[in-house]
């Protein structure tokens, strides 16, 4: 998941690839066409997967949450509930005591051990989902408006920091599909805030705070929490490496509602 969308939508075009594509290489294309905002080809890939012989409730659920989750980015209460429902569907107990019992690629058949496991780990990520998926459908309940968190998205490579910033964030991330600056702008604001190997915080929050830096932020829970705590106080930073955990954060935050 530490892909890009563009190199995974550059694969799925090869036939072969498509031969071999099982539910998980079906739930990681939704998942990255999720995180660039491409939402009509996730719920496309979804609906092909719901109908194929690879069919598994575990990754139809968990592709029904990632297009819930870019629901929240782009505000789209429809598309939010078209999420919510397809994982919820696939989270019914009915259905999901049809998944195997040895795992997704557990070839070697079953043994006790194997099953005890696997029946843990099915368990808490149902438990998961279905806590994502009501979050989300909750969130649309009682929120009015929304909160745009991708104005400080920033992404550096490691060949060039400031270049592909811009081209980056609107293909890998979908920035021109929210109302946040264009890429011209964006280019320029990565220019503003980097200076060699140092980060220019104050190019990114507009007043004098103190800024607090998560590095490593995963999934970015406790790090929204903090930013909720420290509102009007502080301001913070999230670096994470993996794309799929920015973009539960970036979730989590608007989600939140909070701007720093």
């Amino acid at each position: 998941m530490s892909g890009t969308y563009t190199a995974a939508a550059d694969a799925w075009g090869w036939d072969q690839a498509r031969e071999l594509a099982d539910c998980s290489s079906y739930e990681y294309m939704i998942a990255l066409c999720c995180q660039a905002l491409r939402v009509n080809r996730a719920v496309e890939l979804l609906e092909e997967l719901r109908e194929s012989s690879v069919y598994e409730a575990s990754s139809v659920a968990g592709a029904g949450v990632n297009i819930a989750r870019a629901a929240v980015l782009l505000h789209d209460p429809d598309l939010a509930a078209r999420g919510v429902k397809f994982a919820q569907q696939a989270l019914s107990t009915e259905t999901w005591q049809t998944t195997v019992p040895y795992g997704k690629r557990g070839r070697d058949g079953v043994s006790e051990s194997r099953e005890q496991s696997n029946a843990m780990y099915s368990e808490l990520r149902r438990t998961t989902l279905l806590g994502a998926a009501d979050r989300i459908e909750a969130y649309f309940k009682d929120t009015p408006g929304r909160t745009v968190v991708h104005d400080k998205l920033l992404v550096f490579a490691e060949w060039d920091p400031v270049l592909p910033a811009a081209t980056t964030l609107k293909q890998e991330w979908g920035i021109t599909k929210l109302p946040a600056p264009s890429p011209r702008v964006v280019r320029q604001r990565v220019q503003a805030s980097t200076a060699g190997s140092r980060i220019r915080w104050g190019a990114l929050f507009d007043d004098a705070r103190e800024v607090k830096v998560e590095i490593c932020s995963g999934s970015g829970d406790w790090v929204v929490r903090q930013a909720e705590a420290d509102a009007g106080r502080a301001a913070w930073a999230a670096m994470e490496i993996r794309r799929d955990r920015v973009f539960h954060g970036v979730c989590s935050a608007a989600m939140a509602g909070v701007g720093n």
